[in-house]
């Protein structure tokens, strides 16, 4: 009878465990058939930013864990491309992050982007007007943006230049016999490769600034009429590429220039081989050796060029998340975009990991600024004018292809920087009148 007892007893637990498993089971399936995959395309590829990217998701999911971010990495150089091959073939993914304003706008334009001006009643107070700008067309917001860079700025290895008896040159001038100089001694005087053609073009802007200021940078970029100027075979355009020029022909970059990738002269200057380097502001977010120490300056002022304005220059919010009107959850990515943009979460995710300033206002406290942030604060504050990155803001033909190829192409003493404009102006002419 015990025996009996017992055997009942088991069975009777054994039941209830596979009726409590059943309803678990069933629960899970349940759950698992109401989540929701959001997806999201972005070319945060680097490491620092990778990590930045995916604490905002971890952020979003713990609050909406019904919702799951399918988080896809497009490659760096071909991500614009696939942005804009997947919206004309009507497939885009939920939210995706552009760093091309031109396609965006006609994007939007086309109604393929969804409308986010009310969105921005509620939460356009978190960014200042220059970010909010850059978002806005016709008094409608089509994007959100993530950090602010700047171009104004030449990098140096202090030690190097110590070694080399030099100092910050005050002037164009001074800059290239500084250059002269450590070319004499072995040093690589600029690191600088230009296989992707992006750092030409940021480089060749500097000049423009000089050459013809940003009224002529912004005339060219709002350019409608092809037998309407600014040209890019007026002389400010062409000096500008000549002084480009210049500085490969004195042997003052990198060798191979053209062939040299932009992570290769990175590598050339914080391992010590070369005593400047140009780039963006998204220098502070490099992985420097412990012992690295560098300094920075303004770009040098070409004396005697007539658009030279020491309170103008470039300020850009480049990248920005856009939601597709394809997506069956709106609400649900504007929920994300309200988690990206606040500023707590931008700060331990942008600031903290990526080495970045914010979009947000903020986001970052004084105190936390390193001494070229602040620079950069000041920069962009004390600006009486500005305007983005030239190539992104042009026809993707124009802009982030030809003047791309083409300075590349002057690097390889393919062509000369006369043949560069008159190839870049041919090529703007016809997708003006396209």
């Amino acid at each position: 009878m015990k025996k009996k007892g017992k055997m009942s007893k088991s069975i009777s637990i054994s039941l209830t465990i596979v009726f409590m498993l059943g309803i678990v089971g069933l629960v899970g399936q349940a759950i698992a058939a109401e989540q929701v995959t959001i997806n999201l395309w972005t070319q945060y590829n680097d490491p620092q930013d990778r990590k930045a990217i995916e604490y905002i998701i971890n952020v979003f999911e713990k609050e909406n864990p019904e919702v799951k971010i399918g988080h896809r990495i497009m490659p760096n150089y071909e991500s614009d491309q696939m942005i804009r091959t997947v919206f004309a073939g009507g497939n885009p993914p939920d939210i995706s992050l552009s760093q091309d304003p031109y396609t965006m706008s006609k994007t939007f334009e086309a109604g393929k982007i969804m409308d986010l001006t009310k969105w921005y009643a509620q939460y356009g107070d978190r960014f200042p007007e220059s970010a909010k700008g850059v978002s806005r067309k016709e008094g409608k917001y089509f994007g959100v943006p993530d950090t602010m860079l700047t171009a104004a700025h030449m990098f140096y290895n202090k030690k190097l230049a110590k070694s080399l008896g030099v100092t910050e040159p005050q002037n164009y001038t001074e800059f290239l016999e500084v250059c002269e100089k450590a070319k004499n001694q072995g040093v690589i005087p600029l690191a600088f490769g230009n296989k992707e053609g992006w750092t030409g073009g940021t480089l060749y802007q500097m000049y423009l600034f000089e050459t013809v200021g940003l009224k002529g940078i912004n005339d060219m970029i709002d350019r409608k009429d092809p037998e309407q100027g600014p040209y890019f075979t007026d002389p400010g355009f062409i000096r500008a590429a000549k002084y480009f020029n210049d500085l490969h022909e004195k042997g003052y970059l990198s060798e191979g220039v053209a062939i040299t990738s932009f992570d290769a002269s990175k590598m050339e200057y914080l391992g010590g081989k070369a005593l400047f380097f140009f780039t963006g502001s998204w220098y502070s977010s490099f992985d420097f050796p412990p012992d690295f120490e560098w300094g920075f300056f303004r770009f040098p002022h070409i004396i005697g060029e007539l658009g030279y304005n020491r309170d103008e220059g470039l300020v850009a919010y480049l990248g920005k998340m856009q939601i597709a009107t394809t997506t069956s959850h709106p609400e649900l990515c504007l929920k994300f975009l309200e988690v990206f943009s606040r500023p707590d979460v931008m700060h331990d995710s942008f600031f903290e990991m990526g080495k970045y300033l914010p979009a947000v206002a903020g986001a970052v406290k004084p105190e936390e600024l390193t001494e070229f942030q602040e620079a950069m604060v000041a920069f962009a504050r004390t600006n009486t004018g500005s305007c983005g990155f030239m190539e992104p803001e042009l026809p993707p033909a124009v802009g982030m292809g030809q003047v791309w190829t083409g300075l590349t192409a002057i690097s390889a003493d393919e062509i000369t920087p006369l043949e560069f404009c008159e190839s870049v102006e041919k090529v703007y002419k016809k997708e003006l009148v396209r």
